[in-house]
């Protein structure tokens, strides 16, 4: 896969099965989630029902996991799965 080196997203291309496609100039360098450095915070077990076991989060109510420490993604998992 071809590195967009261009300052201009129109010049950025990558092969794909032998066809020219524009790359996107943020596509180059994704965000990786690992590098963010997040951690468990103690308040989230009283207010989501969930608690750190390793590198993973926990829901008490029905023993789902979570994998990334967000706010977001904890609160959405306590909404849709643990009813």
């Amino acid at each position: 896969m071809g590195l967009c080196r261009s300052l201009t997203p129109a010049r950025c291309f990558k092969k794909k099965k032998g066809k020219k496609v524009r790359m996107n100039a943020n596509a180059a360098k994704k965000r990786k989630v690992d590098a963010e450095c997040r951690v468990f915070n103690q308040e989230w077990t009283t207010k989501y029902f969930v608690t750190n076991v390793g590198t993973k989060v926990v829901c008490l109510i029905c023993q789902e996991t979570v994998s990334v420490f967000k706010e977001f993604n904890i609160k959405r998992q306590r909404d849709r799965e643990a009813r």
